[in-house]
């Protein structure tokens, strides 16, 4: 689905949007939508083309916890803020220096935004960068890789890393 920015008037409209998620074809990490997503957008155009959205985003996502990798349904509500300016036209091609305030804009040559490109981007920017499936995440025994929150593993107490050999024989002999 696309915003076309030359059919829009100099106003604000609000729209909301409902997608599936075989419509974004969401592909990040192995993660998928679990479920519709509701995307609703403030479009504020003025004069000079420049187009202000602002929105807010809603659905699950089914992501994998880092600790013990089950997967686990995520619910997101970001809301963002775009600036849209036009690109230069032909004539005026000049190298500037890009002023601090002004970073946050993005160029637009293709009238038509990609509203489900948007909300994947903006999908993707609101993901916590640790996912867990709770808070208190056992996560897995590191020797024989059962999930800690399922119940105690059957590794047993004096089992220890083989790696680590070397440095108790060294700490024996220094008693």
């Amino acid at each position: 689905m696309f915003l076309d920015i030359s059919k829009l008037e100099v106003e604000t409209v609000r729209h909301e949007y409902t997608f599936t998620p075989a419509e974004v074809g969401f592909d990040y990490k192995g993660y998928e939508l679990a479920d519709a997503f509701s995307l609703n957008v403030e479009v504020t155009k003025n004069s000079r083309q420049e187009v202000l959205i602002k929105g807010t985003i809603t659905g699950p996502v089914r992501v994998f916890c880092d600790r013990c990798l089950e997967p686990f349904v995520l619910a997101i509500n970001p809301s963002f803020q775009i600036a849209m300016i036009p690109a230069r036209t032909a004539g005026d091609e000049t190298e500037d220096e890009i002023e601090a305030d002004r970073l946050d804009e993005n160029v637009y040559t293709d009238p038509r935004i990609s509203l489900t490109d948007l909300m994947t981007e903006q999908i993707i920017l609101n993901l916590p960068a640790k996912m867990l499936c709770q808070q208190e995440c056992q996560g897995l025994c590191a020797r024989c890789g059962a999930n800690l929150n399922q119940g105690e593993c059957a590794c047993t107490a004096a089992e220890s890393d083989p790696r680590w050999m070397l440095l108790r024989e060294m700490k024996k002999r220094m008693k």
